[in-house]
Parts: C-alpha cells; structure tokens; sequence
C-alpha cells in the first residue's frame, strides 16, 4: 500500500521496479515528473 504525507508518498517495490522508476526518473528529470507521467499515460489508455 501506499501512505501519503505531507507531501511524501511511500510505496513497496521490489529491487527490480525500484531500479526501472529510478532509470525512467533520471531519464524525465525527476521521481514527481515520472510518476506524473505514467499517471497520464495509464489515464490516456483507460480513456
């Protein structure tokens, strides 16, 4: 599950995930534009 404070999401991953989010982050800029961005495109494909 995923908890939210102040700003701060904290989610469980496996090693494996972890290291692709990391990869796309460092390739968008940042973790917030990353997660931003596969928000959208889930978004786009249910749409």
């Amino acid at each position: 599950m995923a908890e939210k404070s102040n700003g701060v999401l904290t989610i469980r991953a496996d090693e494996e995930i972890k290291a692709k989010f990391k990869a796309l982050a460092e390739n968008l800029g940042n973790q917030g534009t990353a997660l931003e961005s596969l928000l959208n495109a889930y978004e786009m494909q249910n749409a």
